[in-house]
């Protein structure tokens, strides 16, 4: 076999690090001497199998080899802490905890049932003992309103509602009477 045959982006792809180099020097100059091969092979598969292993190009990763990570903190699923109840958002759709990074998890065990942000967050206790959590979200001017009210983050709104639990008094509007 000539290296004729062989392109030239294959020959020049295998470059041999010093290390390697001085490895298969001493390797030959064991053989000169009529040292033993045995430990000189050894070496030189070492060596080679090294060389492979830095020019070997990147491996594609397909989408069943990929490590699974939380969509929104990029944590490893089975480190989510677990909540106390089952969740259910606007009327009956469960939550998945596997969607929620540990933050939001640790809010969603914080809430209480009530009623908060002037009336827009409804969390209701279900006979199951789950919870269920709602706002108006049927029309743009009802989302808008919540978001002013409460935040723009599922976790903003847990948070203004276990805020407004402890100390109801400060987020008490103007025209708010004493009749609550």
């Amino acid at each position: 076999m000539t290296t004729d045959n062989i392109p030239a982006v294959e020959a020049e792809a295998l470059v041999l690090s010093p290390e390697e180099r001085e490895a298969i020097k001493a390797i030959r100059e064991r053989k000169a001497s009529g040292a033993a091969p045995q430990v000189g092979i050894s070496e030189l598969a070492q060596a080679l199998v090294t060389a492979i292993e830095i020019t070997r190009p990147k491996q594609k990763v397909h989408a069943y080899q990929r490590k699974r990570t939380c969509p929104i903190c990029k944590q490893d699923p089975k480190t989510h802490i677990k909540l106390k109840r089952i969740w259910y958002q606007h009327g009956g759709i469960e939550m998945d905890p596997k969607i929620f990074c540990n933050e939001a998890l640790e809010l969603l065990n914080q809430v209480k049932p009530g009623v908060y942000c002037k009336g827009l967050v409804r969390v209701n206790k279900r006979k199951d003992r789950a919870y269920d959590i709602s706002w108006p979200v049927a029309t743009s001017a009802q989302r808008l309103r919540v978001m002013n009210e409460a935040g723009n983050t599922f976790e903003a709104i847990l948070r203004r509602c276990i805020e407004e639990h402890a100390d109801p008094a400060r987020f008490k509007g103007p025209d708010d009477g004493d009749d609550d």
